[in-house]
């Protein structure tokens, strides 16, 4: 930064001028330099700000860089996960369509395995009814 150039010994010659003393206008002009260098040496230049500049853009820019990086890897993770659900689901409506299908089987073997007794039975009845009407001597004998 370029330092504005500040005449102690004029500021002394003003104020001895004014009716200070030596001694005191030193004084005054001694607080006011070091007030003036303190003050110039905090303040920012123009070429400190674009440097700030420059170094928030670029920590911007690989920050949004980090960001879409993050993004695009959950959206991949997010992908999967979605795939493997979508199989899981398919998987498991063929498990329920082949457990449907065993019970229809299981449901058709089982009406035929009725059917079968329920006929037996009927046979077994009509069979022992024809034996007592031939074997059983008639009501009223």
């Amino acid at each position: 930064m370029t330092a504005v150039a500040f005449d102690t010994y004029a500021m002394v010659r003003r104020l001895k001028a004014s009716g200070f003393s030596e001694d005191q206008a030193e004084a005054i002009t001694g607080a006011l330099k070091d007030g003036r260098e303190s003050d110039l040496a905090s303040l920012a230049t123009k070429a400190d700000l674009r440097e700030s500049e420059v170094a928030l853009r670029t920590d911007l820019r690989e920050a949004e860089d980090r960001l879409k990086a993050d993004l695009r890897e959950s959206e991949g993770r997010l992908d999967v996960k979605i795939t493997d659900l979508s199989h899981r689901i398919t998987d498991l409506s063929h498990r329920v369509d082949l457990g449907l299908a065993a019970g229809r089987a299981d449901m058709r073997l089982l009406e035929q395995r009725m059917t079968v007794k329920l006929g037996a039975l009927v046979a077994a009845g009509i069979g022992i009814m024809i034996a007592a009407f031939r074997y059983l001597p008639p009501a009223g004998h």
